[in-house]
């Protein structure tokens, strides 16, 4: 592709990605039969076109290619939002994910967040199999099972150039009544459907992903007693609806909101939100203050993230704490090996979570927030916008942004 395109900027870009010099790539990468293969690395010479530095080299190759700063994947559900090209811009990956993908892990509608050059919050990989050790949220401590979550609407930077706000909103309503992954086709959980004609089809009559020679789904499964409104699990779960919005300008942050409520009962909600192993360093240092938390970078005390919860109901608090306890019965359990998070514990009957995060540095001004109702003005600095949250019938809440000049 690089030799087709040489001019190509995102190609030259991708090109010094990977490019670090024959010698350490051919002893580092590719094998064959435990023998180096030295024909591979023939083609990566350094011939690539743009800067050195490999930070300026992005900036530089998004500029020539017209790249947005906000990306969309309607295949996977998952929103890429940036505030610049510079090393410290404010990053977000939320990932509703609309497709199972080839593992069953419990991470539907998690978020990760970097900025000021550091990441604030992760993603702690597939491999993790319950949901409160991701951005998620929990009930009394269960969370949700393999059911991908629905994608409902998306407007933002990867469709409308220049835009200032992102914002995504996803139901992942059926992993919470643990459905099983039951949806009837692949097109049920994306925002557009896709054209293809097998997209549209019951699922036990698609060939399986991985091995091929069998059905997508056991054909003895009750995909043909599929509810199509309520899609009853094993249990019993009145809804689940996250939207994440990115706010771009000179103060850029981050809103989550979601709606969740299992039934008419005072229960737990807690939202999880995944610290870095490097947090856990430096536990002394963030600042928790009720429905406030300001964390400090461990590398940099200078820098921080401020996360707001405003809007909740019942009574709740940040609190910092490991995810899972080890060890032995009648033993004291051994967290050192366990990651932290930073929870928002919210005793309730129905959870209304809005969460503002802002990355600053000292001296930097902060957010002030006013408003009742969802309808709130976001304040930081001479920046203002108005921030208004709807909430169809079956549609999840629905953001609606205005900056104020």
């Amino acid at each position: 592709m690089h030799y087709a395109y040489p001019d190509d900027p995102v190609m030259n870009y991708l090109k010094h990605c990977i490019d670090d010099g024959a010698i350490s790539y051919t002893s580092n990468k590719p094998r064959t039969f435990a023998q180096e293969s030295w024909i591979l690395s023939a083609i990566y010479i350094q011939d690539w076109k743009g800067p050195t530095d490999l930070n300026e080299h992005r900036k530089y190759a998004a500029e020539k290619a017209g790249e947005p700063l906000g990306y969309f994947s309607d295949f996977r559900g998952q929103m890429v939002s940036r505030s610049s090209w510079e090393p410290e811009a404010l990053q977000l990956n939320y990932v509703a994910r609309v497709i199972k993908g080839g593992h069953d892990s419990p991470v539907k509608g998690y978020f990760v967040i970097n900025g000021l050059g550091r990441q604030w919050f992760e993603f702690r990989s597939r491999d993790n199999h319950h949901s409160r050790v991701n951005s998620c949220v929990t009930v009394d401590g269960d969370g949700q099972d393999i059911t991908v979550a629905r994608s409902l609407s998306y407007s933002g930077a990867a469709k409308t150039k220049g835009a200032l706000f992102d914002v995504l909103s996803s139901e992942p309503t059926g992993g919470y009544r643990h459905i099983d992954n039951k949806w009837p086709t692949l097109n049920y959980t994306r925002l557009t459907p896709d054209p293809r004609p097998w997209f549209d089809m019951p699922k036990q009559y698609l060939v399986h992903w991985y091995t091929g020679d069998r059905p997508y789904a056991p054909l003895m499964d009750d995909y043909d007693q599929f509810d199509p409104i309520n899609y009853k699990g094993k249990k019993e779960f009145a809804y689940a609806y996250r939207s994440t919005a990115f706010a771009r300008g000179k103060r850029p942050y981050i809103f989550i909101a979601e709606d969740f409520k299992k039934e008419n009962k005072m229960r737990e909600y807690i939202w999880h939100a995944a610290f870095p192993k490097d947090f856990k360093t430096n536990l002394g240092a963030h600042e928790l203050n009720g429905d406030t938390a300001i964390l400090t970078d461990p590398k940099n005390p200078t820098q921080h993230m401020f996360v707001k919860m405003i809007g909740y109901q019942g009574e709740g608090e940040f609190v910092i704490e490991h995810v899972v306890p080890t060890g032995r019965s009648g033993k004291e359990p051994n967290t050192t090996k366990m990651p932290y998070s930073l929870k928002f514990k919210n005793q309730t009957d129905t959870a209304k979570f809005r969460v503002l995060l802002y990355a600053f540095k000292n001296g930097d001004p902060l957010p002030e927030v006013s408003g009742t109702d969802d309808n709130y003005t976001i304040s930081i600095g001479d920046q203002k916008d108005l921030l208004k949250i709807d909430k169809p019938v079956g549609k999840g809440s629905r953001l609606t942004f205005e900056r104020q000049q």
